[in-house]
């Protein structure tokens, strides 16, 4: 079972807040590295990237930025694909089983 992120989000516990947001900082990294190691490297095909975000995350308001800059970085290279989880649509596509790695 996946934890509820809710939970940790509305804590007030500032250890907790920072445990968070490495989280994130360590996904932008993760991202960020395998960017710029693998696109160069398929730069002859369209690397696809589904991009899952909401507008009051926090931590989609740090990194949706990023991945616009990406995007624009890597001209056609990358195709994001920005899939809102607040519509039933992408919500159903970002909790299914298959759309998340095991």
């Amino acid at each position: 079972m996946i934890p509820d992120r809710t939970a940790f989000r509305q804590s007030s516990d500032p250890h907790v807040m920072k445990a968070v947001h490495m989280q994130a900082l360590y996904a932008i990294a993760i991202l960020a590295v395998a960017c710029t190691l693998c696109i160069p490297a398929a730069a002859a095909s369209t690397i696809p990237l589904e991009y899952y975000h909401m507008d009051r995350c926090p931590d989609c308001k740090l990194t949706g930025p990023l991945i616009a800059d990406l995007e624009g970085a890597y001209d056609g290279a990358l195709a994001i694909e920005w899939i809102d989880v607040e519509t039933v649509e992408g919500w159903e596509r970002w909790s299914s089983p298959v759309s998340r790695p095991a």
